[in-house]
């Protein structure tokens, strides 16, 4: 009785990777707010309407979830401005968030820009334009 020899292919592997989704401006209109982002994935929204790379939300907050080929997810809670901002203020504040990433050893890091604002987070360590050593698992609020 002869053995039986298969030879099975490797398959091409390809690694599937969570989109890389940043916030990029928020802004009040007459009739509620706009989201402006940047996603390498398919974003959707729980509140609102996508239209090309803007969220219009006419009250509320929104999460942006992005959405690979592949079926990997990365969501963004945008928690929603007082609108109308108050005359007083001349100076809008921005912020922008960019994606959240892994330092492999139990924290992550993220990055942000700013304009005419201070920038406070309620975890990890603030230095320059980053957040580093907040722990996997937890969301941070800047």
């Amino acid at each position: 009785n002869t053995p039986q020899v298969i030879s099975v292919t490797a398959p091409a592997c390809v690694t599937c990777t969570k989109p890389v989704l940043t916030i990029q401006n928020i802004v009040c209109n007459s009739t509620g707010y706009t989201v402006t982002f940047s996603s390498t994935g398919t974003v959707g929204v729980n509140n609102g309407v996508v239209s090309g790379n803007t969220v219009v939300v006419s009250s509320g907050n929104v999460t942006l979830t992005a959405t690979s080929s592949c079926g990997e997810v990365t969501q963004m809670l945008v928690t929603a401005p007082i609108c109308p901002v108050p005359n007083i203020c001349t100076q809008v504040s921005n912020l922008s968030v960019g994606q959240a990433v892994c330092n492999g050893d139990g924290t992550y890091s993220v990055s942000f820009s700013a304009t005419n604002g201070t920038v406070s987070s309620n975890l990890g360590t603030l230095s320059g334009n980053t957040v580093s050593n907040i722990p996997i698992g937890t969301n941070v609020v800047l």
